[in-house]
This record gives structure tokens, sequence and C-alpha cells, in this order.
């Protein structure tokens, strides 16, 4: 049989497909994948001995046991299930695909320009309805990830363009990397703007004489076009105290709130994901005026102070206290152990998406954003699944 008609080949084109589409299309391949992995299981179990899913499993195991103690724990228990069902087997979906990993990578590039660029040419024509920041209230809810969560997919595909980049500018990984920049300055994701520019700086610092020729180029590029474009640059601009809109306040205000949480519950706790199930509680009986208001006003507001504390740190300590912060702590090491044992090209690709991906978590709670955690989780499998250095 061809390599190229062997189900997970087929699989890992559909996945690739769907990040772009649908949250539950994803979820359907990640279930259709879990029945062809339980069938062949004793064939791949080396896949399961590898760190990065050792430490997964370390951390879903932390989290059930946190849970126990929580006022919820049967809701608890649910909600970590969750995680690692679409954690895990991303991982190892990635990880099966890597043999096919340049094949992988080429359509990658091609859905990304492909993708991407069609939603920043209909962003040109009509902004009001296209445009990303406003996705939950235009014809493209959902495309991409939706509002907030889409750079954290786009972030994702930047770990294949990093890795094209490091050696070679052709036209069309020029042309997503123009287009990368332009939907992460048209977007105006502070976290990722953020993250994405420490995360290329850390690289050049890394090894400067190999990306110097690419990166240097791309910051200055990237900076001025967040500069330029006026979402970006309001955006940017926000961030200056006495400045600060809503949404930094609210965060501000969450994390003070999230941090008496622990307190009160420093070692396991108030249940994994089990937030919005108190928040009107401990948000009613604190002395947050500025967050009581907030919750009277029933807007996305409302929904974003009752969903979670848009730290990803904090929620682990509020999920399941300091055991299971030190264990999430863990997986991000084992991760970024991981990268760094690669060769160049693809350690340089990982830790682009990895550290930006983890620098984004101080302001978003983005290992809960479904659709990030499965780009995440398969392009990291994707490259661990490949020849180390």
């Amino acid at each position: 049989m061809s390599i190229k008609r062997s189900p997970i080949y087929y699989l890992s084109l559909s996945y690739l497909f769907t990040l772009f589409v649908s949250i539950t299309m994803q979820t359907i391949v990640l279930g259709v994948f879990g029945i062809l992995f339980l069938f062949s299981i004793q064939k791949r179990i080396e896949y399961i001995k590898n760190r990065t899913a050792v430490a997964l499993f370390i951390f879903f195991f932390t989290a059930l046991f946190t849970s126990l103690f929580s006022s919820y724990p049967l809701y608890a228990i649910k909600k970590a299930s969750g995680l690692f069902f679409e954690t895990f087997f991303a991982l190892l979906l990635g990880m099966y695909s890597a043999e096919y990993s340049e094949d992988i990578k080429k359509y990658a590039i091609h859905f990304f320009v492909i993708f991407a660029g069609v939603v920043l040419i209909l962003y040109l024509i009509s902004p009001y309805k296209f445009s990303p920041l406003i996705n939950r209230h235009g014809v493209l809810t959902g495309f991409l990830g939706g509002k907030l969560t889409y750079p954290g997919v786009i972030t994702s595909f930047g770990s294949v363009i990093t890795e094209k980049l490091s050696y070679r500018c052709g036209i069309t990984i020029c042309s997503a990397a123009l287009i990368f920049l332009l939907t992460l300055a048209f977007n105006g994701s502070r976290s990722y703007i953020v993250g994405v520019f420490l995360s290329a700086i850390t690289l050049l610092v890394i090894n400067i004489k190999k990306l110097k020729n690419t990166f240097i180029p791309a910051l200055i590029l990237g900076t001025l076009l967040i500069l330029i474009i006026p979402q970006s640059r309001a955006r940017i601009l926000s961030m200056e105290p006495g400045r600060m809109d809503k949404s930094i306040q609210i965060r501000f205000h969450l994390w003070e709130i999230g941090m008496d949480v622990v307190k009160k519950h420093p070692l396991t706790g108030i249940g994994f994901e089990t937030w919005p199930l108190f928040a009107d509680s401990i948000i009613n009986k604190s002395e947050d005026t500025f967050l009581k208001s907030v919750l009277t006003q029933n807007n996305i507001d409302t929904r974003a102070v009752r969903g979670h504390l848009h730290n990803t740190y904090l929620m682990m300590l509020v999920n399941g206290g300091v055991i299971l912060f030190v264990s999430f702590i863990y997986l991000i090491f084992t991760m970024l152990k991981e990268a760094f044992l690669l060769e160049d090209r693809m350690k340089f690709a990982l830790l682009f998406m990895l550290i930006t991906f983890f620098i984004a978590g101080f302001s978003e709670y983005n290992f809960s954003d479904t659709e990030v955690i499965h780009s995440v989780f398969f392009f990291t499998g994707l490259y661990l699944g490949g020849k180390r250095s």
C-alpha cells in the first residue's frame, strides 16, 4: 500500500483542514484516530512512553486527584477528562503523522496561505462583517478559532513558517510570513503580539547567526505593521497605565480575586475548571465593586468574568492548588526540554510556538481554548515524532 494512502495520512490532512473550520470536526477526527490508536496500541507503545506524553499523564492524574476535593468533583473530573482527550490524542496524532511530516508541513503552509489570506482579503472588503476582532458577531463566527483564540491557532502554524524561514525564504514562505504578521496585527491580540515578539527575540538570542537574515527583517516588518495598522496600535497603546481598556481592568481585578482563592485553597484548589460555578458567589462576597458591577451588565464582559481568570498559571493554582501547578510547570519544562533536543530547524519551529503559547498564557487562559490546544499539541507531536539531533 502506498504510504500516502494510509488512514493516518488522510486523518492528518483532514485534521489540518479542520483547524481552520470547526472544533466539532476536529474532535470527530481525534475520535476516529483514538479508535485506530486503541487497535494498534501494542505496536505504537513508544509514543505513550514519550516524555511529553508521560508528563501529560501526570498532569491529568494530578487534576483528577485534586478534583476529588472539590465541591463539584464529578464536574471537575469531567472537565479534566475532556481536556486530556483533546491534548493527548492531538499529541499522538501529530507523532503518528511524523513519518509524513514533509507532506504535512507543505499542506500546512498552503492551507494557511489560502485560508488566512482569504480572511484578510474579506476583512479589507468589509471590516465589520469579517474582522477577527468581532468574529462572534460576523459571518465568520468560529472560523480560525473565533475572537480571542484566533491568534492562538495562527501562531501554531507559525511553527512551520519558522522552520522554513530558518534556512530559506521562497515566495510561498515569505507570503505565509507576511500573512502571519498581518493577521496578528489586524487581530490585535496583545497577549499573542507580545508572545510572538518575545519568542522571536529568544530564538535570536539562542542562535542569531542562523536566524538573523530572516528573523530580524521579520521583527522590523512586524513592528512597523503593528504601529501602522490602527487596530493593533490602539490595542498596544491601551496597555499604558492610565489608558487601560476595560478588558485589562477586568483581568487585574480577576487576578486579585484569584489570588484570594488560592490563599483559601492553596493545596488542591476549588476543582478543575469549576470557576464558572463559583464566580458569582466569590465575587459577590468580595469587596471588589468593579467586578460586581460587571456581573450586573449581562454582556460579553460578564461572560468574560464568569468564564475564567484569563491567566493560565493562576487558573492552574485555582483549579488544583500548588499540587496541580507543579505538575503543569513540569509539563511545560518537559515540552521545552524535548524541543531543545531536536535538530536546529525543528527546534526553532517548536520553540517559537511553545514560547509564544506559554507567554500568552500570562494574560489568556489559552490552555482551555480547545481550538488552540488542538493545534499546539498536534504540531508538538509532529515535531517530537521527527528526528532528533
